[in-house]
């Protein structure tokens, strides 16, 4: 079983955001692009120590098509991380497309929640040879 860990930071900006959703957030990735070869790898995001206790991991997407490529995202430690258990016995490609998350605050008295989407460049590619 192989082991992958990738950091997740996010912050609240007040311009220049990569977001989508009117540019309020800003997301980086500890690694550029994750490439998932082994057969059964156990995939960990995290949120970095900078990243404000106001964000949580909600959920993933990816391109699965029914194959069962992907174990279930189990959110842990309140939001602060989502294990994946990658179950390559299918060969077949899969790239994870988001890890959703939320950021609450609150304004005027009101409590908010917006949600954003983090495009972690997960490509999970059985025919490589490691």
């Amino acid at each position: 079983m192989s082991e992958m860990t990738v950091q997740l930071s996010v912050s609240k900006v007040d311009f220049r955001g990569n977001t989508g959703d009117q540019m309020q957030y800003y997301y980086a990735f500890s690694r550029d692009t994750c490439i998932v070869t082994k057969d059964t790898t156990t995939l960990t995001f995290e949120f970095s120590e900078s990243t404000s206790e106001n964000f949580k991991m909600l959920g993933l997407y990816y391109t699965d098509d029914n194959y069962k490529i992907i174990g279930q995202a189990t959110v842990k430690n309140k939001g602060r991380e989502m294990v994946i258990s990658q179950l390559n016995k299918v060969q077949k490609g899969l790239v994870v497309t988001s890890v959703l998350c939320s950021y609450s605050y609150e304004k005027e008295g009101q409590q908010h929640t917006d949600y954003l989407n983090c495009d972690p460049q997960v490509l999970n590619d059985p025919d490589i040879i490691t």
